[in-house]
């Protein structure tokens, strides 16, 4: 689901961002460098706002900053009233300075130092989601000297695998996040022994780049099934944070729906009668950039040809990391001789590493140095 002009599209053989030339932005500030649709980022906040409060009553729509900590963004997601879903002390750190709310930023992670706690109890944010017992411990302990209530949530690993690549997979019984539905019902039991931490939610996140929608549901009714086991043994919870993960296509800008994610998670909690939390991360920024870069040389050791560019895997790491695929398009046409003479190409970066490529065997027109 994207506005219906699209944020990038050709107008007379050259590529725009909205009302703006790419070519031009490249002259201004040279590569490699993201440029982002600031209506496109709007578009796609708006509509999880819009679809949420259909069904759920005051629901957070909480960004989740991981995603893309550009301060730009976050500044313009907070002003728009979206929470923030945070994954370390920088994340926390960032948020903050863009203006959310602090009553809207939900602490999640399986590694939250002393310190990272500390900045979380002192700035007061909403909730930290607790993903092991030492760390409820922590979070007590620090509490206490400050003889403060801390709000929390528990972290469900629901035991739930979803059809994505293998790194983007965290609900599953032998992947590091969350808690076991047992040992979540023992954890919430201990917790209620301790003064000065309070238990007022229930959180999971599944993984990224769903688009089978069915497994999400199962999750979700996992969730439901521990907060209704937890309210019936006296635990007052107040939200369920459904996580994220909504897939995007990086093909053919052909996202799938918002309003069918939405519908598939919010109806359940909102059936609970509790406040629904959901964290959009890459489904809010994903389909709103490109990276700008220039090839730095060319070259052929007989059996591959190099396009050699000024960006790598630290500015692009999916392709490295995942295999992922993204398209590769020229800002001008012109300067692309459109034949049916195409070169297979190894498009790679300057890195000093072999995983630094973008696309290997790239059906190629000709290009030259400084495209």
């Amino acid at each position: 689901m994207s506005s219906q002009i699209a944020p990038f599209r050709y107008l007379g053989g050259h590529l725009f961002c909205e009302g703006v030339p790419l070519e031009s932005v490249v002259a201004e500030v040279g590569t490699p460098c993201y440029v982002y649709s600031k209506r496109e980022l709007i578009f796609r906040a708006q509509s999880f706002l819009t679809e949420t409060r259909k069904i759920a009553d005051d629901p957070v729509v909480a960004y989740a900053v991981k995603a893309n900590g550009n301060p730009v963004i976050l500044r313009l997601f907070a002003s728009l009233g979206l929470g923030a879903d945070v994954t370390s002390g920088g994340e926390l750190f960032l948020a903050l300075n863009a203006g959310f709310p602090p009553d809207k930023i939900f602490f999640s992670g399986v590694g939250k130092t002393r310190a990272e706690l500390r900045f979380a109890l002192d700035a007061g944010i909403r909730s930290i989601h607790i993903e092991s017992e030492e760390e409820m411990m922590a979070i007590a302990a620090l509490s206490s000297e400050r003889g403060l209530i801390t709000n929390v949530a528990i972290r469900l690993n629901p035991d739930i695998s979803i059809d994505s690549h293998s790194h983007l997979q965290t609900g599953e019984h032998d992947h590091k996040f969350g808690l076991p539905y047992k040992a979540s019902v023992n954890l919430a039991r201990k917790i209620r022994s301790y003064p000065f931490i309070n238990l007022d939610g229930l959180s999971m996140h599944i993984g990224s780049q769903i688009t089978d929608f069915a497994p999400h549901h199962e999750a979700v009714q996992r969730l439901c099934s521990l907060a209704s086991r937890l309210r019936n043994e006296g635990d007052d919870l107040v939200y369920l944070d459904v996580g994220g993960g909504l897939g995007i296509s990086y093909t053919n800008n052909d996202s799938p729906p918002i309003e069918t994610w939405v519908k598939t998670l919010a109806t359940q909690v909102a059936n609970m009668n509790l406040r629904l939390v959901c964290e959009p991360g890459r489904s809010l920024v994903g389909t709103s950039g490109v990276l700008l870069a220039s090839i730095v040389y060319t070259k052929s050791t007989g059996e591959r040809t190099f396009v050699i560019l000024d960006a790598g895997m630290n500015d692009l790491l999916r392709p490295a990391l995942y295999g992922a695929s993204h398209p590769i398009k020229a800002l001008n046409l012109g300067n692309v001789e459109l034949t049916d003479d195409y070169t297979l190409v190894d498009i790679v970066g300057p890195i000093c590493e072999s995983s630094d490529v973008f696309a290997r065997d790239v059906k190629l027109p000709f290009v030259q140095l400084g495209d």
